[in-house]
């Protein structure tokens, strides 16, 4: 999504420089607020600045059409997304065993391109494209654990997931630890996950 391609502010927006291309007023307001050297989303750019404007989703349009004329004139500058290898992202413990559960190709005497079926090689392109999409997104998770009989205490944790593999493992030990603490009367939940995307938020219920 273009909300979460990362800029980088390669120079500070000069109100006194003729650019070649019109600059809207509120889109100066927009652009005079960015640093050289900063790094960030349009996402970031929006919950960092929104108190100083009124309406909200004006303000969303405003910060696309700046970011859009600041990549013109040159203040910004897109980052390439760190993007794991397809092969090497088929080898991970987790990925290659959920592989191995699909299908393979019903035709036994025809050649293959590669390791995979067709259906293997469709699923294993979904599970790609989105642990490229989690990949450095920061989570954060909550834990009631019972401290005596009638009272319980709130964790909470911060962690930046690396891959899908690493989001994986933090599910299973939260569900291993839910099964041990159900043997010792503790509660151990895996509360709703709250991540930069707004379109995202992850629950586990058991």
């Amino acid at each position: 999504m273009v909300r979460y391609k990362v800029y980088q502010v390669v120079k500070e927006f000069d109100s006194s420089q003729d650019y070649g291309v019109s600059v809207h007023p509120k889109e100066a307001q927009c652009l005079s607020i960015l640093k050289k050297g900063q790094t960030l989303t349009q996402k970031q750019f929006l919950d960092q600045n929104k108190n100083q404007f009124k309406q909200f989703k004006i303000y969303q349009k405003l910060v696309y059409l700046s970011f859009g004329t600041g990549k013109k004139i040159g203040l910004l500058k897109d980052i390439p997304p760190k993007v794991t290898p397809f092969e090497e992202f088929c080898k991970q413990e987790t990925v290659a065993y959920c592989i191995r559960q699909l299908r393979g190709s019903k035709f036994k005497n025809l050649k293959q391109k590669g390791n995979l079926s067709s259906t293997q090689k469709s699923y294993a392109y979904s599970l790609w494209r989105f642990s490229n999409w989690l990949e450095g997104r920061d989570f954060e998770y909550h834990q009631l654990l019972q401290t005596s009989d009638d009272s319980f205490k709130r964790k909470k944790t911060s962690v930046k997931l690396m891959d899908l593999e690493h989001f994986y493992k933090l599910f299973l030990e939260s569900l291993i630890h839910y099964k041990l603490n159900l043997m010792t009367n503790r509660v151990h939940v895996f509360l709703p996950l709250s991540t930069e995307s707004e379109s995202t938020k992850t629950c586990f219920y058991f």
